[in-house]
């Protein structure tokens, strides 16, 4: 009988392991081929609106010296000190402004700048020949602009843009006795590309190549105050991540 007994229990629990077998088993072949979802990876939203600030340098072209005059005390006449334009054409150009881009890569802009000039210069036709100069050239205007990217990233690009807008020159002359100054004033027109890159969190460092044209009628007949711009700096980010 006991046996028997030890028999019975013997085949049950010969019979649960089997089948505990067959469900582990059924369960392992189920679950083996599964694979886990693919992590995404987080798109960030592309740099779009920008304030800038930079500086570099300029080089003036085109007749550049009306307003070069001096005052005589004796007989108060004015005249004229030099026609030569050297000491007026190099000078450092600095920028400000602000520019966003569109889907598309078409953006918009308003720049501001200021061309300022310093050095002496021969005063051929004055009793008192070495004279100094201070020129500022202010200019304003509003920028479309296209950029291109240089990789799938959408970080680093290049840019180019076309400015309308205006452009002052203020230019003072200062003699021994006497200081004499002159303004005029001229629509700008601004082609420039450039290069932007992120170098750190919303910082972006740009170098951009630029003409400014603008010129027109005086007095004594032709101005320019058109420059070639080198310069670079920086890209503040203003839109989030």
């Amino acid at each position: 009988m006991k046996k028997l007994q030890l028999l019975i229990v013997f085949t049950l629990f010969s019979v649960a392991a089997v089948q505990a077998q067959e469900i582990r088993t059924k369960v392992n072949e189920s679950t083996f081929n599964l694979k886990p979802d693919a992590v995404k990876e987080e798109q960030l939203d592309e740099a779009t609106t920008f304030v800038f600030a930079g500086a570099g340098y300029g080089r003036r072209t085109g007749k550049i010296t009306t307003g070069i005059t001096f005052t005589n005390p004796m007989d108060g006449k004015s005249y004229v000190a030099t026609n030569e334009p050297e000491s007026f054409q190099n000078g450092v150009s600095v920028d400000l402004g602000f520019r966003h881009f569109f889907t598309g890569n078409i953006g918009i802009g308003v720049r501001t700048g200021m061309f300022i000039s310093n050095s002496s210069f021969i005063a051929e036709f004055h009793s008192d020949k070495n004279a100094k100069h201070a020129s500022y050239i202010y200019q304003g205007a509003f920028e479309v602009l296209y950029r291109h990217y240089l990789s799938s990233e959408k970080t680093t690009f290049i840019y180019g843009s076309a400015g309308l807008g205006w452009s002052y020159l203020n230019q003072i002359q200062t003699y021994r006795f006497t200081k004499t100054e002159y303004e005029a004033g001229f629509f700008n027109i601004r082609p420039a590309v450039g290069i932007n890159a992120p170098v750190w969190d919303v910082v972006h460092l740009y170098a951009e190549a630029a003409y400014s044209l603008a010129q027109g009628k005086v007095t004594d007949g032709n101005l320019s105050l058109s420059q070639f711009q080198l310069s670079a700096g920086v890209h503040i980010r203003l839109n989030s991540f």
